[in-house]
């Protein structure tokens, strides 16, 4: 696998010039070395090495940074959050980059995309057309944990269950049948375990509290939305697949950079489940961005996902203003323990 070292000096000194030209403030990128760096920082070389190295910049200490850059030129206070989410977008867009002619397919890679997602910059939309992986009762629980964590550092994260939808409470179905029974049972099944995993890593994510983390509980509630199908007609065919897309903002550059991703489910006898990268040749990230519409084009705008059916409207409207092919509305009910969305 392909070393996934990152060069951040360059970055960090490339954010610095930015902001002290926005302030005209005179600077110049061969006055800092790396040892000066570190003093304005206020950081040790052993941390900082480790996320040169590929290790995840969490946003506590991205804002530490951020005030100790503000601080040392002289930068206007208000300037601590924009230079912050510079630095968290830079550095997670030069670790993706460090990833893409990379061998990539260990479950290893579920955990490093949450550290790089680990941001309130960034969003995860994912489609389950099979059973959740990372419920308690799957293969891999643990990755539940793993998903809180990232959540509770900003990541949105949007679920998507693309059928239809059976109260739990009562049993019946919202919409009429239209499905042979095995078919039917199989969707049934899949609309309980998908309202599960989603309980349990919103669990896992409010666990993950933390005051000093500027993300209040709140937020973290609001960070993770399960949306479900909202139509009486069917919606393709095919089960078992559980389709990824990771979105970054990139900051200075005014971006956004998609990534499509699979996890396989294997079976268990012969080889662990797969997660691996999907080839943007025959898959477009702009194609499965526009798949999850409209909550995507919201996150553009607002740097959030829809909690509620008022927001899902105002989404609805957005993408119409954007696109004026666009046709579809109430597409999505929002599942939620929270009564108060």
């Amino acid at each position: 696998m392909k070393d996934n070292k990152i060069n951040l000096t360059g970055i960090l000194i490339n954010i610095i010039e930015l902001f002290t030209r926005t302030y005209n403030i005179p600077f110049s990128k061969n006055q800092i070395k790396k040892k000066e760096l570190l003093e304005i920082l206020h950081e040790r070389a052993e941390p900082y090495s480790r996320i040169n190295n590929g290790a995840k910049l969490t946003v506590k200490r991205a804002r530490k940074w951020s005030a100790g850059i503000v601080n040392y030129f002289n930068i206007d206070q208000s300037a601590v959050k924009g230079i912050s989410e510079s630095i968290i977008s830079e550095v997670n867009q030069n670790l993706t980059e460090s990833h893409i002619f990379s061998d990539i397919h260990s479950l290893e890679e579920v955990t490093k995309l949450f550290d790089r997602l680990s941001n309130p910059n960034s969003l995860l939309c994912v489609e389950y057309r099979g059973w959740p992986r990372a419920s308690r009762l799957a293969k891999h629980p643990e990755y539940a944990e793993v998903a809180g964590k990232a959540i509770a550092s900003g990541l949105k994260f949007a679920l998507f269950q693309p059928f239809y939808t059976r109260d739990i409470q009562t049993g019946k179905d919202k919409h009429p049948p239209f499905m042979p029974t095995d078919a039917k049972a199989y969707m049934d099944m899949l609309n309980n375990k998908v309202r599960g995993v989603y309980r349990e890593m919103l669990e896992a994510a409010l666990k993950n509290y933390d005051k000093n983390s500027g993300i209040s509980r709140e937020q973290i509630q609001n960070n993770i939305v399960l949306y479900e199908r909202n139509q009486q007609t069917h919606i393709g065919s095919g089960f078992g697949s559980r389709m990824f897309l990771a979105c970054t903002k990139r900051a200075e550059a005014g971006e956004i950079l998609k990534e499509p991703w699979e996890w396989v489910a294997a079976d268990h006898k012969y080889s662990d489940d797969v997660f691996t990268r999907i080839d943007t040749d025959n898959l477009p990230g702009n194609a499965l961005f526009e798949s999850f519409a409209p909550v995507t084009h919201y996150w553009v705008i607002n740097n959030d996902i829809p909690v509620n059916k008022k927001q899902l409207e105002e989404a609805d409207k957005l993408l119409k203003e954007h696109d004026c092919e666009y046709t579809a509305q109430n597409i999505w009910n929002i599942y939620t323990a929270n009564e108060n969305r």
